[in-house]
């Protein structure tokens, strides 16, 4: 395996190799970042892969890629590549270079503010302002993805519900605010607070937290943000898991609103998904423009008898279903059920689907143009697909 003598040296990457060759990526005017999560019994670990078409149908070989061992998350902001270290509460800032090859640039440490490892990902404002919203420390820690240094921590106060833990969600940053899902629960005694919930953030000085709440839904899942910066809030009963345990009195998977600018639910906007796509659970959206998206829906001939509810999600019995929030329609894409990954992804080109079979051990990529194009099938791996995002 070709590994990357400076990045060894500043994440701790396992040399296992001998050569000493930079790993390069396509010289191309496109470059995209894949991050691959490879998990064994003993270990696991986070491979980075740079390709020119995330579209093209190809075997991903990960023996030239970039390791991160550990619980490590990537992203790709502004032509960087940021390296989350998830055990550590260190972030590194990449950087693919003109002359195709990647390096590290510096690393920012949150250990000083009592951050010992990330329990959501971060909020990119801009490329000197990013957020990192820390719900077990009760503060929001400011710092320069630019410069990788501090700017300010500012606490918060959440809401006490009735002692369950608060966890957030995927943050997103729509007009002046971040909005993040939350929810409270206890993963022990299978607790859950019934009712859908986002935190809000203000991106300027000085910041400002709100959390709202809507009982309409049970437990935040993820959200999106439309052309119009309306961002939409999906309740997902933790992926179907609180609709399991409590059938006859838990509250419906159902999709909700907050207008741009706006610092509460819409009244008149809800969409049951159950009623909407006609099965019995959801997990995980993302938007494609134009009041659409697409989420994972449940294949209900797959038996839950006998079932952990914490294990549903985990089941490779998860498809893909396109919406329309607007005329309130769903359509339903014919493809094999796959496990709950990471994801999904899009841009302004299309929108791209991690598959991930746990019999296998086999991830592939899904992309579905905008517009009324068929999807079709681009890249697998060994693992799961963690990311795909473009890097210029």
């Amino acid at each position: 395996m070709r590994h990357w003598t400076i990045l060894a040296a500043a994440l701790g990457v396992a040399c296992t190799g001998e050569t000493e060759e930079d790993p390069v990526v396509p010289e191309a005017e496109e470059a995209w970042l894949i991050g691959v999560r490879v998990r064994t019994p003993d270990s696991r670990s986070v491979f980075a892969v740079v390709v020119e078409d995330p579209a093209e149908a190809q075997t991903i070989d990960l023996s030239g890629a970039i390791e991160f061992s550990g619980a490590s998350r990537l992203f790709a902001v502004d032509g960087y590549i940021y390296a989350m270290d998830s055990e550590s509460g260190v972030v590194n800032r990449l950087e693919v270079g003109s002359d195709s090859t990647v390096r590290t640039l510096d690393t920012f440490s949150m250990q000083g503010e009592g951050v010992t490892s990330f329990r959501s990902t971060f909020a990119f404002v801009s490329p000197e302002r990013a957020y990192y919203i820390d719900v077990v420390n009760d503060q929001i820690i400011v710092w320069n993805p630019t410069t990788m240094a501090l700017i300010e921590s500012v606490p918060f106060e959440a809401p006490d519900q009735g002692g369950l833990g608060l966890a957030g969600g995927t943050p997103v940053v729509t007009g002046d605010q971040v909005i993040m899902p939350v929810s409270w629960s206890n993963l022990t005694t299978l607790d859950f607070y019934p009712a859908v919930a986002a935190m809000l953030v203000s991106t300027t000085d000085p910041i400002s937290v709100t959390f709202i709440e809507d009982a309409r839904c049970v437990s935040s899942g993820g959200g999106f943000v439309d052309d119009a910066g309306d961002y939409y809030l999906l309740g997902d009963s933790s992926g179907g898991a609180v609709e399991l345990l409590e059938p006859d009195t838990a509250p419906p998977s159902c999709l909700l609103r907050i207008p741009s600018g706006e610092t509460s639910f819409d009244p008149d906007f809800s969409i049951t998904m159950s009623e909407l796509t006609g099965r019995p659970y959801v997990n995980s959206i993302a938007g494609i423009g134009d009041g659409t998206a697409v989420v994972q829906v449940f294949d209900p001939s797959v038996s839950l008898e006998g079932l952990d509810p914490l294990e549903f999600v985990a089941l490779s019995a998860w498809q893909w279903a396109r919406i329309d929030t607007v005329a309130e329609t769903a359509e339903l894409v014919e493809r094999e059920p796959a496990r709950v990954g990471f994801g999904p992804f899009a841009d302004d080109q299309a929108f791209y689907l991690p598959e991930f079979q746990n019999e296998t051990g086999q991830s592939e990529l899904v992309i579905w143009p905008h517009g009324d194009a068929e999807p079709s099938v681009g890249p697998n791996v060994t693992g799961e697909i963690q990311v795909v995002s473009r890097i210029r």
